[in-house]
């Protein structure tokens, strides 16, 4: 019998099955880590004592493992915030929800996305998508608790850059606002 059978070793690399959805995951968690200059297949295949055939077998290239490593971000980062926000039930204090998990959120992430931003214009795209999704929902939000039209998208932008400002700046707990400055500042925008 073949000794990688029974140990479950091949020419060093465990004999363990790559979904798609691991090496996506796995990207998007060496993002967070390192930055966008870890996503390439031959480091990655190494953390995963995987070979690098593996990461061909999902990937036709690292473009598109790529963009799917920016839609995980997005379906983790802004649907799923939405679907579980909307899914509590109470329709009243979303936007305090919100702000809350906003401003008490993990920050490396949402750098490490924006840094390769910068650098790279299909991801600055898929940003500025997110981005645009996001301040839609504040919106929506700021209407459900009384703000009116004119004032809506002004209110909305302005504590999406605040959000922005703070997950840029505050490095550990240095600008982390307590939940009473966040009730503070939702009853400022609902002005």
């Amino acid at each position: 019998m073949l000794g990688w059978v029974k140990t479950g070793v091949y020419s060093g690399f465990m004999t363990i099955r790559m979904t798609k959805e691991k090496w996506v995951q796995h990207g998007l968690k060496s993002l967070e880590k390192r930055g966008f200059s870890a996503l390439k297949a031959e480091p990655m295949a190494k953390e995963l004592k995987v070979s690098r055939g593996s990461f061909y077998w999902h990937f036709t290239d690292i473009g598109e493992f790529q963009k799917d490593v920016l839609e995980l971000w997005r379906q983790r980062t802004t649907l799923q915030v939405i679907v579980d926000i909307e899914g509590s039930g109470d329709k009243s204090g979303r936007l305090n929800v919100l702000m809350q998990r906003a401003f008490n959120a993990g920050r490396d992430l949402e750098r490490a996305v924006r840094a390769w931003a910068i650098r790279n214009p299909d991801v600055a795209e898929v940003v500025t998508r997110v981005d645009i999704e996001r301040i839609n929902y504040i919106c929506e939000l700021l209407m459900s608790e009384g703000v009116l039209e004119p004032d809506v998208r002004s209110k909305a932008t302005f504590f999406y850059w605040a959000y922005l400002g703070q997950t840029m700046t505050a490095i550990g707990n240095v600008n982390q606002l307590a939940d009473s400055d966040v009730e503070k500042i939702v009853s400022l925008l609902l002005l």
